[in-house]
């Protein structure tokens, strides 16, 4: 059985998750609607830069923060400090490299953009690493709130930006460093950062700890990144900034609305599995793990098929119809992100005995798979065929992985309720396609569409699973229709 601290955790989590995607697609409407698609494009490959030295650079450092902030929680003033030490080391090595990446890549628009793509960098890297200390602190109240706080200052100050300069690509730049600016300033103050710096406690067998546990983890961010972002380069290699655009586009109004049930779980889980670990064993983490599978089947494969069968909608509705040619990468990158998805649980199995060089090894297999599906697709297919190359890579990791899981921790899924929900999740496409051949305006029959296949899919799943079924109709004890009941019904089929 969970602990009430633990069902909070993902509750939480979920909601800020589910906060975010929305304030995300509200903030891709406003930048396709403000900027031209080739615009568009050079910020896409100006932030996609910035995010790999950040994957490379504090990746390794976040990793390791929540494998042993339980470890260090009572000795704060060592931790703060040497984290602080770190991040000034990777922040000096990172402006480096972005001031060689302005002055010898001609291809990249970053000459302009040099300081405030530094500036981005740095408070990016901020929030990213007290955030994951808020998840590790399990302060996931607080982390709802300056994830939503983040958003909502970003879309405001692009707004605001955009209507009194006339600035270009720096606008969503700008945008970034003063939202990561609020959100990390809210995080310093309630962790009381800088009470505790104390230069007297920078410890060798700490920066060690970490470097043992995090080198490994910066060739999986690395690689992670490469698997997610590389392609807008190639299609830069061989196409304009306007294809780039497009398929960035597409490929993150699939990915951001996903990524609420990717990430929500992949946060969750870490820190509940290590407190197991340490404090059961690796038997107990196993059986909390499949139920978290169980629940990720649940509520992803829907959110897949849902987002599959309203994308057309999407165009001329949310975001510019300027952007409709990118419609089939939804779809190849909504498949995608639920095998992503997959790959980050399972990585979960071994990252919590520590055995990151694991997971490294498969995020190599991954990359050099989609690398090479790239160089010999993109050019003679188009950029549609990076959404496809993707999508072969991750479904080769998810492969590998469900086989090394079974051979190396003796894990096992419940085929039988992923069958039961990938046939209500079919269900689900056929409602929704039915409700789209209603001849009503475009965002109605958005709506419309949603409504009738999450309730299509409540009552295939009702009807197919039994235990849910049973719960829902009869109760455990009293009977009868209730939401107490529908809430025990989901308990009881996930064995929560």
């Amino acid at each position: 059985m969970r602990s009430k601290s633990d069902k909070k955790d993902v509750v939480l989590y979920f909601a800020a998750k589910i906060l975010s995607g929305i304030l995300s697609f509200v903030l891709i409407s406003v930048l396709t609607h403000i900027f031209t698609p080739d615009l568009y494009g050079d910020y896409s490959l100006i932030y996609g830069m910035i995010s790999v030295i950040i994957s490379i650079t504090i990746g390794w450092i976040s990793s390791s923060c929540l494998r042993y902030y339980a470890k260090y929680k009572d000795d704060k003033e060592t931790f703060y400090t040497n984290i602080f030490v770190q991040w000034l080391a990777m922040f000096a090595l990172a402006a480096v490299v972005l001031v060689l990446i302005s002055s010898f890549s001609a291809d990249l628009p970053m000459k302009n953009c040099l300081f405030f793509a530094i500036l981005c960098f740095a408070f990016n890297s901020i929030f990213e690493l007290f955030s994951v200390v808020a998840r590790a602190a399990r302060e996931t109240f607080l982390f709802l709130i300056v994830s939503v706080c983040q958003y909502i200052a970003c879309i405001a100050t692009v707004l605001i930006l955009h209507f009194v300069t006339d600035l270009g690509v720096e606008v969503i730049l700008l945008a970034y460093i003063l939202s990561f600016f609020v959100a990390s300033t809210i995080l310093i103050v309630r962790f009381k950062f800088f009470h505790y710096i104390n230069l007297k406690k920078i410890s060798k067998d700490f920066q060690l700890l970490f470097l043992r546990y995090g080198l490994p983890m910066i060739g999986v961010w690395a690689t992670s990144w490469v698997l997610n972002y590389s392609d807008r380069y190639i299609i830069k290699m061989y196409f304009d900034s306007s294809d780039v655009g497009i398929y960035d586009v597409s490929y993150k109004l699939s990915e951001n609305s996903l990524s609420i049930v990717v990430t929500a779980f992949t946060m969750a889980i870490m820190p509940i599995l290590v407190e197991k670990f340490i404090s059961a064993g690796f038997g107990l983490v196993k059986i909390i793990h499949r139920k978290f599978m169980n629940c990720y089947f649940l509520l992803m494969l829907p959110a897949v098929v849902g987002l599959i069968s309203v994308r057309k909608l999407l165009f001329g509705t949310i975001i510019s119809a300027e952007y409709a040619d990118g419609d089939i990468v939804i779809a190849l990158i909504a498949i995608s992100t639920f095998f992503y998805g997959c790959n980050q649980m399972l990585y979960k199995l071994w990252q919590v005995r520590e055995n990151t060089s694991a997971v490294l090894l498969f995020n190599v297999v991954s990359v050099f798979a989609n690398i090479v599906l790239n160089f010999l697709l993109v050019p003679r297919f188009g950029a549609v065929m990076a959404a496809v190359t993707t999508l072969l890579s991750n479904m080769i990791i998810t492969l590998i992985l469900f086989i090394r899981a079974r051979i190396v921790h003796k894990y096992k899924v419940d085929l039988g309720f992923v069958l039961c929900t990938v046939i209500c999740s079919a269900v689900l496409y056929g409602a929704s396609f039915m409700t789209q051949l209603l001849p009503i305006p475009r965002i109605l029959l958005l709506i419309l569409s949603v409504v009738v296949g999450v309730i299509a899919y409540a009552v295939a799943s009702l009807v197919l699973h039994k235990e849910l079924r049973k719960a829902v109709l009869c109760g455990r004890e009293d009977g009868g229709f209730s939401v107490k009941n529908v809430i025990k019904g989901v308990k009881k089929v996930l064995e929560l």
